[in-house]
């Protein structure tokens, strides 16, 4: 989206966490790679200044409602936030690789797709109402 994004980021074991405890470590990571990609945009915009407001926001999904409603939420994002009608129109999500199986993908898309018996359940799950009660926990 124009103005914000949504990763859905799990570590693949527990001890590749270093020492420092996990928040430390994904902020750490995440500042590398926006700084990074600010700088490499300054550059080629011969532009100065921040790029992204000094805002990071995450929360810990400790369960699998949680995991599949979240995953409903990030996919929807730009039709709840009106940038297109259809979830499928909107080109910069994950949203197409787990619709399109046959297609090669860096994402590790099989963890998700067990909440789900076939791409047309995945398909009508993310076409349903669902209520983001968790938008309202701190």
């Amino acid at each position: 989206m124009p103005n914000h994004f949504h990763l859905l980021v799990r570590f693949k074991r527990e001890d590749q966490v270093p020492n420092e405890d996990e928040h430390k470590y994904l902020m750490k990571q995440f500042s590398n790679l926006l700084n990074g990609y600010a700088k490499a945009y300054n550059k080629r915009y011969h532009r100065k200044g921040s790029l992204f407001l000094d805002y990071l926001k995450r929360k810990r999904v400790n369960d699998s409602a949680y995991l599949i409603k979240l995953f409903h939420y990030i996919h929807n994002n730009p039709v709840n936030h009106g940038f297109v009608e259809d979830i499928k129109d909107w080109k910069y999500s994950s949203y197409h690789s787990y619709i399109n199986l046959a297609k090669e993908s860096k994402i590790e898309r099989t963890e998700m797709m067990q909440y789900f018996d076939t791409v047309n359940d995945f398909i009508e799950y993310h076409q349903s109402n669902v209520e983001y009660d968790f938008l309202t926990i701190e």
